[in-house]
C-alpha cells in the first residue's frame, strides 16, 4: 500500500498546512541526500535497496513513524533510520510510534502489547528508496487489530550504498 500527502489526500485540522508542508520537506530533504549521493558501491558489489524509517507525526494525514522490529525474522540494529537490504521480498516488522495521546482507550488499554506491531511484504529493487510509515485509519481507530497499517509512504530512486 502507498499513501501520500498531497492537500487532496488531507482532513482539515487547524495544524494540517503547517504539519504536512514541514513532513514533505524533511522527506524531500532526505530523498535528495539519498539520490545524489555518490556511489559507494564498487563494480562487483552487490545491488541493494533502502528501508527509510519515517520518523514525523503528521496527525492530519493520519502518518506517524515506525520502528523496525525486525526483518526477515532478524532483530537488526536498532536507533537506526535506514536499513539496506538485497532486492526481492522481506518481511518487516514494525511498530508504530505514535503518541499516547493519538490513541484511543481501547488501543491504549488492550492486554495485547502487540497490537502496536504489523509485519508486511515489500518487493525492494536496486537503487530505490522505501519511506515506511504507519498510516491510521480513523474509523478503525478503537479496533486494536486495524486502527493502522504500515506503508510505503514514498517510493524514489535512490543510489544504495551497502
Amino acid at each position: 500500500p502507498r499513501a501520500s500527502l498531497h492537500s487532496s489526500d488531507r482532513s482539515t485540522h487547524g495544524e494540517s498546512d503547517m504539519s504536512a508542508s514541514h513532513a514533505c520537506c524533511w522527506l524531500a530533504l532526505l530523498l535528495l541526500g539519498f539520490a545524489s549521493a555518490p556511489r559507494a558501491q564498487e563494480a562487483n558489489a552487490p545491488p541493494c535497496g533502502t528501508i527509510v524509517l519515517f520518523d514525523r507525526n503528521v496527525p492530519a494525514d493520519n502518518v506517524y513513524p515506525v520502528g523496525v522490529i525486525d526483518i526477515d525474522g532478524k532483530q537488526p540494529f536498532r536507533g537506526r533510520n535506514s536499513y539496506t537490504l538485497t532486492p526481492g521480498k522481506h518481511v518487516l516488522k514494525v511498530g508504530e510510534k505514535a503518541p499516547q495521546g493519538e490513541l484511543s482507550f481501547q488501543v491504549q488499554r488492550s492486554p495485547d502489547r502487540g497490537v502496536r506491531n504489523r509485519s508486511f511484504e515489500i518487493e525492494v529493487q536496486p537503487d530505490r528508496v522505501y519511506v515506511i510509515a504507519a498510516l491510521f485509519d480513523p474509523e478503525q481507530d478503537s479496533d486494536p487489530k486495524a486502527y493502522w497499517k504500515p506503508v510505503v509512504l514514498e517510493e524514489v530512486a535512490g543510489v544504495c550504498k551497502p
